[in-house]
């Protein structure tokens, strides 16, 4: 797609912009201090098993899938006896669209 600018110049729009690692946070400040940490939540997803029974309290599950990141968000934390904010860790949340358990998990 091109675009005429206002110099009458066209110059092409490109498909998709492509942002790597948090750059993207660039885009959108929000203020405050930038996050120190950073940590992925998983939501959804879930493996149907025989009466509940298919697995013991303690028993290891290996498992592999696919989740899609659906949100994220800052979270200042501040020193308890200063108010004042000392880091800021950065909230991830993926919604998983394909759960395996691996076969073979004890």
């Amino acid at each position: 797609m091109e675009t005429a600018s206002l110099n009458g110049d066209v110059d092409a729009i490109p498909a998709e912009v492509v942002v790597d690692g948090t750059a993207q946070l660039e885009l959108f400040d929000l203020g405050g201090k930038r996050p120190t940490s950073s940590k992925l939540a998983l939501a959804g997803g879930g493996v149907d098993v025989l009466d509940g029974r298919a697995f013991h309290k303690g028993d290891v599950v290996r498992f592999s899938g696919t989740a899609v990141i659906s949100a994220v968000s800052q979270q200042d934390k501040r020193d308890s006896s200063t108010g004042q904010v000392v880091s800021c860790e950065q909230k991830h949340t993926a919604y998983i669209t394909d759960l395996r358990i691996d076969t073979g998990a004890t």
